[in-house]
């Protein structure tokens, strides 16, 4: 989505973000929906496999069309991007225009932060570096998501997550992470 953004072609997206680390922050509340669709071979004999695609959506008190609300944390440790006034969009994400809506908040200092117990946290975190509250409520989110990819942009590498499911910060212990405007996050 960040490549489609700043105008990156397919061919150099590989070069240009290899380098870079993202966080993620949920700001919003999120459902994670699957859909399972019996596919069939177009050759003979071959029958049909099962596919699971899976979705994330907004919820807004039950109402599946609300908005999703990110905040992209970009650590870009050489040549960061010239950020355009207006989105470039490039094909190979789809013919849709309408896939999100950017507002560039501006540049800010990373501090790397140790351990920090009772954490509020919005970002998507690994599960070796957050520890989840027991004893406060918590909603959240675990996954499995890639975290490397190679110049073919094959997954090579996925990492166990938590993240918030409501909109309202997790609460736990935070092994190492860093700080962006007071925010936790955790780049990967």
């Amino acid at each position: 989505m960040l490549a489609a953004y700043l105008g990156i072609d397919r061919e150099d997206f590989y070069t240009r973000t290899k380098d870079w680390k993202i966080a993620i922050a949920v700001c919003s509340a999120i459902e994670k929906d699957m859909q399972s669709f019996n596919l069939q071979s177009y050759k003979r004999d071959s029958g049909r496999y099962p596919s699971n695609i899976e979705f994330i959506r907004g919820d807004v008190q039950g109402d599946i069309r609300g908005d999703l609300h990110f905040r992209i944390y970009l650590n870009c440790p050489e040549n960061p991007p010239d950020f355009p006034n207006k989105p470039v969009f490039t094909p190979y994400l789809g013919c849709s225009e309408h896939f999100c809506k950017v507002t560039l908040e501006g540049s800010a200092s990373i501090e790397h932060v140790g351990q920090i117990d009772n954490a509020s946290v919005r970002a998507v975190m690994p599960k070796q570096v957050f520890e989840p509250a027991l004893d406060k409520p918590n909603t959240l989110i675990s996954d499995r998501i890639p975290v490397r990819s190679n110049d073919l942009r094959e997954y090579e590498e996925y990492v166990e997550v938590y993240y918030p499911h409501t909109g309202v910060p997790m609460r736990g212990k935070v092994l190492k992470s860093h700080k962006v405007n007071g925010e936790i996050v955790y780049f990967f």
